[in-house]
């Protein structure tokens, strides 16, 4: 039986905003219902998973999965957002702004839906006599509402003539990503649901898109992203990001997950050969596939599982502060099965003998629940976070372990497409159109050796301006970059300890790799 935890200013008993929209994306071989507040996966109505993959087959990959975060304020009060399995799972619909109740708000609390073919034809034909750009594009949402002190803008846009102003007319259009697209504005605001844990006002406003493609490699991939502004007055300190998982792969009860932490991929797994019907969902039978979700833009930080009532439980808004921080319900570190402290679970590939995984440990199979996080970040008033994530799917239709390594595989495609298709900054207003440009040539780069002992290089294909370097723990290195050659560098690890490090890049042109790197 599925649980609803809601704490913090997410109190149903008070939700006087507009009614969460919900729609079907089917763009590709998965259909799965999305909510306007961010979550997805889930009919909150009929309280049935919606994540069904093969379209078409009434076999669902996923019951729920939904945005969380923490925050620390600097009064050393904790906030933060999980609701599951209700129609408050993400935030409140549209934007943060000073009147909830007045009708523009309402009119923008919903799903904006663009497909390529408008853009397209749009861009194609807007300078030609007689041309009236179509519905979608003239009536794009870009602009706020000053009155009610929104944001300038709403949605993003390309700025052709770089006038700041959203004139189709000019050859300006809608940005979205992949083939097909819905998107929306939401918000977490404790003005709508006044909380006596969280008495002030902590405005987030976040643009949520969901988007597919329709290409061999990519049939089984659903995109999501989520832009975060703070609204509020005070920083977010150490405000961490993540998304809430139920993998309900087929039969909800016979599920392994586990962690490839080289491709910032938490995955869910069948424990046995074959996944038989239960309880009304329908098993996907012999051989069965396997599922997760990839951080695209951003490094894990920890991959966790929920215990209801048990040791990671996350009833309390401190629970889930160290859920997503890699620890127990009551703080403590998390350990492997030989006792070694780890911030992921199951790292092991199940393929693998003798491996750190839920199948070669000999584990049971049961209805999983965690959560995955990314890099804690301080998010000053106004200021903005883009954080890019691949629900991803395979079936070898040969053992339950091969859809496992076909997983990795469709990783590893979702991750080709983000780094090669999608280079967005984050802004609402662009005016270079590197957002759904594709041929346009991204940033790249390597490092090596990699395992280092010491020393290692970075080359990359375009000017770097600074290299950051984060150890898990969420301590960071400014390194000297002594360059060798043109756009080649030698970085000094030698005083940093033995682990698991996050390497992030800023270029001249002002995109942001981050690659993994392990230090012996």
């Amino acid at each position: 039986m599925k649980t609803t935890i809601t704490f913090l200013f997410l109190n149903a008993a008070l939700f006087t905003m507009s009614q969460v929209g919900l729609v079907n994306l089917e763009h590709n071989n998965v259909r799965t219902m999305l909510m306007s507040n961010g979550a997805l996966g889930y009919d909150p109505f009929t309280g049935q998973a919606a994540y069904e993959v093969p379209k078409g087959s009434g076999k669902n990959a996923l019951y729920m999965v939904s945005p969380i975060f923490t925050a620390e304020l600097a009064s050393g009060q904790l906030i933060g957002n999980h609701s599951n399995f209700s129609l408050n799972s993400g935030g409140f619909n549209g934007p943060v702004v000073n009147d909830y109740s007045d009708p523009w708000h309402t009119q923008h609390s919903v799903f904006f839906h663009m497909h390529d073919s408008v853009v397209n034809n749009h861009i194609s034909n807007w300078a030609s006599s007689g041309y009236i750009p179509s519905q979608k594009v003239a009536n794009w949402p870009a602009y706020g509402n000053s009155s009610l002190n929104s944001s300038p803008y709403m949605v993003p846009f390309y700025d052709v003539n770089a006038d700041n102003v959203y004139s189709p007319m000019d050859g300006d259009y809608p940005l979205h990503f992949g083939e097909e697209s819905y998107s929306s504005v939401y918000n977490y605001d404790s003005i709508v649901t006044p909380n006596i844990l969280n008495p002030e006002t902590q405005a987030i406003e976040v643009n949520y898109s969901a988007y597919q493609v329709n290409s061999d490699e990519l049939e089984n991939v659903t995109f999501i992203m989520y832009r975060v502004t703070n609204k509020s007055n005070e920083t977010l300190i150490n405000f961490q990001w993540g998304l809430f998982s139920d993998f309900d792969l087929g039969n909800p009860n016979d599920d392994f997950i586990g962690t490839n932490v080289s491709k910032n991929l938490y995955y869910a797994y069948n424990s046995t050969n074959t996944d038989q019907s239960s309880g009304g969902a329908i098993g996907y039978g012999v051989n069965p596939p396997a599922v997760g979700i990839v951080s695209l833009s951003e490094e894990l930080y920890a991959t966790n599982k929920i215990t209801d009532g048990g040791s990671h439980d996350v009833d309390f808004l401190s629970q889930l502060r160290f859920n997503m921080t890699g620890r127990g319900s009551n703080g403590s570190i998390n350990l492997d099965s030989q006792g070694n402290p780890t911030f992921f679970m199951y790292s092991g590939d199940p393929n693998a003998l003798g491996s750190e995984s839920q199948h070669q440990l000999g584990e049971t199979g049961t209805d999983q629940q965690g959560t995955m996080s990314v890099q804690p970040i301080d998010l000053a008033p106004g200021e903005t976070k883009c954080y890019h994530f691949a629900i991803v799917f395979a079936d070898s239709q040969t053992s339950h372990l091969e859809s496992v390594t076909e997983l990795f595989q469709v990783a590893d495609a979702a991750q080709a497409y983000y780094n090669d298709s999608i280079s967005y900054d984050c802004s609402m207003v662009m005016t270079s159109g590197v957002a759904s440009i594709e041929d346009q040539e991204p940033a790249d780069l390597i490092l090596f050796p990699n395992p280092t002992n010491g020393d290692f290089y970075i080359s990359a294909n375009k000017r770097i301006n600074s290299v950051a370097i984060y150890a898990m723990d969420g301590r960071n290195y400014t390194p000297v970059l002594n360059e060798k050659q043109n756009n080649e560098y030698a970085i000094d690890m030698s005083g940093l300890s033995k682990g698991v490090y996050s390497v992030q890049v800023l270029f001249g042109n002002g995109e942001i790799l981050n690659r993994k790197l392990v230090k012996q």
